[in-house]
């Protein structure tokens, strides 16, 4: 996932709660959860299965629930409203575009 995000490589993934279809993506940081520090992954949404209906949008995923993830693609731009001083990151910064 690192490597992933330092290179702004697009992700093919699944993730475990969705029943495994598969979603596009672009990740922007790897984090803490400020409660419980959990592993995240913000990751800009481009493609794939989605609950809501409604792409792109900012989701974000437990890092330990996504599965079968490959780089896929060229790179990508930063998407809109990306804020890396955002209080969601309070509990810790790992990678970040």
């Amino acid at each position: 996932m690192v490597s992933a995000i330092h290179g702004r490589a697009p992700l093919r993934f699944s993730y475990e709660e969705d029943g495994r279809p598969e979603r596009v993506g672009h990740p922007h940081a790897l984090f803490l959860e400020v409660n419980g520090g959990a592993a995240c992954v913000d990751i800009w949404q481009v493609g794939g299965f989605t609950r809501s209906g409604s792409l792109p949008t900012w989701r974000t995923f437990f890092l330990d629930k996504i599965v079968a993830a490959e780089q896929v693609g060229s790179t990508f731009e930063l998407a809109p409203g990306w804020d890396p001083l955002g209080v969601k990151y309070a509990g810790g910064m790992v990678a970040m575009v």
